[in-house]
């Protein structure tokens, strides 16, 4: 047997881990690869990251005192978005620290990227078990029939 069939029979008989992971990892790489992001002050059909919410509100500060309203929404979304995003990978095992720039750190994103993994695994592996012993149970029935 060659190694492509190795490896899909391999696949075959952990179908649900595989899924599992691969689910797990999207997860990791949106969570990970995502920032928070609001509706610019100036450009409202336009989303703003920190970086560039803080530009506007030098600009618009120096314009419009009236403005500082809007920015302090446009901040708190921000901060929302982003303790939500903490707890999410805290939840899921990673060691989220919110630096100055709200970005999350290598260690605390790796942690997390296995975290997601393990729960794959774990989650594909669950209903891996569950098929096979409904297989299980299905040949042993058709046993139990031929020999009555």
């Amino acid at each position: 047997m060659d190694v492509w069939h190795k490896f899909v029979k391999a696949l075959d008989h952990g179908r649900y881990k595989f899924v599992g992971i691969l689910i797990a990892g999207i997860a990791a790489i949106g969570l990970i690869g995502c920032q928070p992001k609001t509706s610019s002050v100036l450009n409202p059909g336009e989303k703003v990251d920190r970086t560039q919410l803080t530009a506007e509100a030098a600009t618009l500060q120096a314009r419009y005192a009236a403005d500082a309203a809007k920015i302090e929404a446009g901040f708190i979304d921000i901060e929302q978005q982003a303790a939500m995003r903490a707890q999410i990978v805290e939840v899921l095992g990673g060691a989220a620290t919110a630096a100055a720039t709200g970005g999350i750190t290598t260690p605390s994103a790796i942690g997390t990227v296995v975290t997601l993994l393990s729960l794959g695994l774990a989650g594909g592996g669950v209903v891996d078990g569950a098929r096979k012993n409904k297989v299980i149970q299905e040949k042993d029935r058709a046993i139990a029939s031929l020999n009555s």
